[in-house]
């Protein structure tokens, strides 16, 4: 159940951010839609808190349904054989997801809103081509995380024998 509503968040933060963004923006001095620098320099601190949050739950959903993605087909298994899901192909139970979801979102805001320079006349392509592939080395990089952990709990505890 928490999967499901967790999902919901992010398209409800798009909705409602996006609902009200749309209808409350001035236009930006370098004849643009939407930049980094109109955002965060010429919006009012409303518009662009509710802006960040509408983008933030749109990258939160993006990288829910991009890392449920890459998992289907052992989550598919997992079902066959009737044993519990698992996180990133690592033996973390779901109940540790929220991880790397939260890590994702992370890194893609702080990529988006600080790191990288865009403007939708320039077309955002590029940045969002880089946001994927950060979410696929992120998600590569916590799934290493949690294999190392797994090893390293196994040796203890076989150790201990």
């Amino acid at each position: 159940m928490w999967h499901f509503v967790s999902i919901w968040i992010g398209i409800l933060l798009v909705a409602v951010g996006g609902g009200w963004s749309r209808g409350n923006s001035i236009d930006c001095l370098d004849n643009v839609t939407m930049s980094n620098e109109c955002l965060f320099n010429e919006q009012s601190s409303t518009y662009a808190f509710v802006y960040t949050l509408d983008f933030i739950g749109l990258g939160y959903a993006i990288i829910h349904w991009v890392s449920d993605g890459v998992q289907l087909w052992s989550w598919c298994q997992s079902t066959e054989s009737n044993t519990p899901y698992k996180v990133l192909f690592s033996s973390v139970r779901m109940a540790y997801y929220w991880i790397p979801l939260l890590v994702n979102t992370l890194f893609v805001t702080l990529t988006w809103t600080v790191f990288i320079q865009w403007d939708t006349e320039s077309g955002i392509e590029s940045l969002t081509g880089f946001l994927f592939a950060e979410i696929f080395l992120i998600n590569a990089i916590i799934a290493m995380i949690f294999r190392l952990m797994n090893n390293s709990t196994k040796k203890n505890v076989e150790g201990c024998n």
